[in-house]
Protein backbone atom coordinates (compact mmCIF):
# COMPACT_ATOMS: atom_id res chain seq x y z
CA UNK A 1 0.00 0.00 0.00
CA UNK A 2 1.42 3.32 -1.11
CA UNK A 3 -0.21 6.58 0.35
CA UNK A 4 -1.54 9.05 -2.74
CA UNK A 5 -2.00 12.71 -2.61
CA UNK A 6 -5.02 13.75 -4.25
CA UNK A 7 -4.21 17.28 -5.46
CA UNK A 8 -6.55 19.65 -8.18
CA UNK A 9 -4.65 22.72 -9.52
CA UNK A 10 -2.03 22.71 -6.61
CA UNK A 11 -4.98 22.28 -3.94
CA UNK A 12 -4.51 19.46 -1.66
CA UNK A 13 -7.81 17.18 -1.76
CA UNK A 14 -7.10 13.73 -0.05
CA UNK A 15 -4.90 11.11 0.64
CA UNK A 16 -5.79 7.72 -0.49
CA UNK A 17 -4.39 4.27 0.07
CA UNK A 18 -3.03 2.95 -3.80
CA UNK A 19 -2.78 -0.71 -3.29
CA UNK A 20 -0.75 -2.18 -6.32
CA UNK A 21 0.06 -5.82 -7.11
CA UNK A 22 4.20 -6.92 -7.78
CA UNK A 23 3.87 -6.33 -11.22
CA UNK A 24 1.75 -2.98 -11.22
CA UNK A 25 4.07 -1.80 -8.53
CA UNK A 26 7.04 -2.55 -11.17
CA UNK A 27 5.27 -1.04 -13.63
CA UNK A 28 4.61 2.57 -11.95
CA UNK A 29 8.39 2.42 -10.63
CA UNK A 30 9.62 2.10 -14.42
CA UNK A 31 7.46 4.26 -15.93
CA UNK A 32 8.37 6.92 -12.92
CA UNK A 33 11.90 6.39 -13.40
CA UNK A 34 11.40 6.72 -17.23
CA UNK A 35 9.66 9.95 -16.75
CA UNK A 36 11.80 11.58 -14.26
CA UNK A 37 14.98 10.43 -16.66
CA UNK A 38 15.72 13.29 -18.10
CA UNK A 39 16.44 15.31 -14.41
CA UNK A 40 19.41 14.68 -12.31
CA UNK A 41 19.07 12.22 -9.68
CA UNK A 42 19.33 13.65 -6.42
CA UNK A 43 22.54 12.25 -3.93
CA UNK A 44 19.99 10.14 -2.16
CA UNK A 45 18.16 8.40 -4.66
CA UNK A 46 17.88 5.00 -5.10
CA UNK A 47 20.42 3.37 -7.78
CA UNK A 48 18.33 2.73 -10.21
CA UNK A 49 18.09 6.74 -10.77
CA UNK A 50 21.87 6.65 -11.48
CA UNK A 51 22.92 6.51 -14.95
CA UNK A 52 24.83 3.35 -16.03
CA UNK A 53 28.27 4.28 -17.89
CA UNK A 54 29.35 1.81 -20.35
CA UNK A 55 32.38 1.45 -22.69
CA UNK A 56 32.34 4.19 -24.96
CA UNK A 57 30.86 6.73 -23.32
CA UNK A 58 27.32 5.66 -23.82
CA UNK A 59 24.46 5.54 -20.92
CA UNK A 60 21.64 4.05 -19.96
CA UNK A 61 18.64 5.08 -17.12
Amino acid sequence: MLPLAVAHCGKHLALAPLVLTVAEAEQLHAALCYALGGEPAPEDSPECRKPVRYPGGRQRY
